[in-house]
C-alpha cells in the first residue's frame, strides 16, 4: 500500500465536509440514533477518507459521531482520486454507502445539476457563434441530465419527476430529500394542485339542469387511515366546504344523483341539504369483484337520490340494486347511466365528468358545458 493510503489518527477537529457535502441528504433521525450508538459502543471501524487540506469525501457522518461524543482522533485514509473529480467521488461513495431512495438520489442529482450550474465556464456552440467579445464569460449550461443519471444511479424518468419537483413545488422536493416522503408521493400532490387549478379556472356551468350527477372528489387524502382504503383520485381532492361551495346549477324542478362511498355517506347528506335537496332513496351498486377495506371489504358503491321542488319520476319502475362490473377507478357502470336516462326526463348535467357522453353535458378538468 502507498505511504499516502495508509491508515492514521488525526484529531477530528481538523477535518471538514466537502463543500458540496449538503447535496447529499442527512440521516433520518431513527438511523442516526442507532449510527451514533454503534459509534460510540464499538468504535470508528472504517476510516474517514479526505483530502490532503482535510476536506471529507466520505464519513461526513462518522465524522459529526466523532466530534459529538468528544473523540480526540479518528482513523483516516487519503481518498483514491486516480484523477477523478473530489466532489463526484464524495457523491458516489455517498451514493454508494447510503441506503438511500431512488426519489433521495433523484433530488441529489438534480441539486447537483443546479448547483453547476452557478459557476461560470465556456460558451456552448450557439454561444461560440454570436458576436460575443472574445474572452467572455458565459453562464455554464452545467452536467446533463445523462451525467446526473450515471453519477448518482438514478433512471431518467426518476430525475426528469425531481426536476418539475425543483421548479414547481421546491418544498416537496426538500421533503423526498429529507426522505419524509416518496418522489412518487410528492409528484402526485403536484398532479392534485394542478388538477385543483384546472377546476378553478373551469367556467362553472350556465344556465339551470333538470338532472344532476356528481361523483366529488371527496377528501380521502385527510384520511389516509380510512377503512374503505380507496385508490387515489383522478380528480384532486377538495375539502368539504370547498365541495358544499360548488355552484350546482339545478333547475327549481331536479333530481340530483350523488355518489358517495361508505366512508362519506354522512358527508354525503350533509351535502344534500346544503346544496337545498331531499333525500329520497339510495341506488347501491353491487360490484363483480370485492376491493379493499379493514372492517369489511369493500364492494358496494352507493348514489342518493334526491329531488329539488315537484320532480318525480316513475314510481317503482327501477330496482334500488344496480348489479354491474367494475371499471377502471372512478368510472360508473353504462348501466347506471341508461337508468337515469331512462328514469329521469329533462337535460342532464355530469359535474366531475371523466369522459364525454352522448346527451349529457359535462363539467370538470377539461370540460366545459358551454
Amino acid at each position: 500500500m502507498s505511504p499516502h493510503r495508509m491508515i492514521r489518527e488525526v484529531d477530528p477537529s481538523i477535518l471538514h465536509p466537502h463543500s458540496l457535502a449538503h447535496l447529499v441528504p442527512d440521516m433520518r433521525p431513527s438511523e442516526w440514533s442507532e449510527f451514533y450508538a454503534d459509534i460510540v459502543f464499538r468504535g470508528m471501524k472504517v476510516p474517514i477518507e479526505i483530502m490532503a487540506d482535510g476536506t471529507i469525501l466520505d464519513g461526513r457522518h462518522r465524522h459529526r459521531a466523532a466530534l459529538e461524543a468528544g473523540m480526540k482522533h479518528v482513523p483516516v485514509i487519503d481518498a483514491p482520486l486516480n484523477g477523478d473529480d473530489p466532489a463526484d467521488y464524495m457523491f458516489k461513495a455517498a451514493v454508494m454507502r447510503r441506503h438511500l431512495t431512488d426519489g433521495q438520489r433523484a433530488a441529489v442529482a438534480v441539486y447537483w445539476m443546479q448547483e453547476n450550474k452557478l459557476t461560470a465556464g465556456r460558451p456552448s456552440k450557439v454561444e461560440a457563434n454570436n458576436s460575443a467579445p472574445r474572452g467572455a464569460e458565459f453562464p455554464k449550461i452545467g452536467p446533463t441530465r445523462q451525467a446526473a443519471q450515471a453519477t448518482f444511479n438514478v433512471g431518467r424518468k426518476a430525475v426528469a419527476t425531481a426536476s418539475k419537483l425543483f421548479h414547481t413545488a421546491p418544498e416537496l422536493l426538500g421533503q423526498v430529500h429529507r426522505g419524509e416522503t416518496t418522489l412518487k408521493g410528492a409528484a402526485h400532490q403536484v398532479k392534485q394542485r394542478e388538477d385543483k387549478a384546472r377546476i378553478v379556472n373551469t367556467k362553472p356551468p350556465k344556465g339551470q339542469y333538470q338532472v344532476l350527477v356528481i361523483d366529488p372528489p371527496w377528501p380521502y387524502s385527510n384520511r389516509s387511515q380510512d377503512p374503505s382504503h380507496r385508490a387515489k383520485n383522478p380528480y384532486a381532492s377538495m375539502s368539504l366546504e370547498e365541495l358544499a361551495k360548488l355552484p350546482i346549477p339545478a333547475a327549481p324542478d331536479s333530481i340530483l344523483w350523488l355518489w358517495a362511498t361508505n366512508a362519506f355517506l354522512p358527508e354525503a347528506f350533509g351535502l344534500l341539504a346544503t346544496w337545498g335537496f331531499e333525500y329520497k332513496t339510495t341506488l347501491t351498486w353491487a360490484k363483480d369483484k370485492i376491493g379493499l377495506g379493514d372492517w369489511l371489504r369493500g364492494q358496494t358503491e352507493h348514489c342518493l337520490l334526491a329531488v329539488k321542488g315537484s320532480y318525480r319520476v316513475t314510481p317503482g319502475a327501477a330496482s334500488t340494486l344496480l348489479s354491474a362490473k367494475a371499471g377502471a377507478h372512478s368510472e360508473k357502470p353504462a348501466e347506471f347511466y341508461a337508468l337515469v336516462e331512462k328514469l329521469c326526463p329533462g337535460n342532464r348535467l355530469e359535474m366531475f365528468a371523466r369522459d364525454r357522453r352522448d346527451g349529457w353535458d359535462g363539467w370538470g378538468a377539461g370540460f366545459e358545458t358551454n
